[in-house]
């Protein structure tokens, strides 16, 4: 195989016929980022922490019932069969 170092594509042919068009019409870009707008505000809307269910998981932690036996049973089954079917 040769090389030709002045081809700009290296030997590809380029595509033919005519590009396809998009709809890059301003409406539509109005649009699309009217909508962005909207999300950021309503992201921005969102408080960081929520308090009642950080309350929540501290209740949680401090509870050595929790999670129940038969929950991690139950995991630990689902685990050990996983591993069996993939042949470990």
């Amino acid at each position: 195989m040769q090389i030709n170092p002045t081809d700009p594509i290296g030997g590809a042919n380029r595509p033919t016929g005519p590009r396809p068009a998009g709809d890059r019409s301003p409406l539509r870009d109005a649009t699309a980022f009217a909508a962005s707008a909207a999300l950021h505000e309503a992201w921005s809307q969102v408080p960081e922490v929520r308090p009642a269910e950080v309350a929540r998981g501290a209740a949680l932690v401090q509870n050595q019932l929790y999670p129940p036996a038969t929950a991690i049973h139950q995991i630990a089954r689902l685990l050990a069969f996983n591993l069996r079917s993939n042949g470990e």
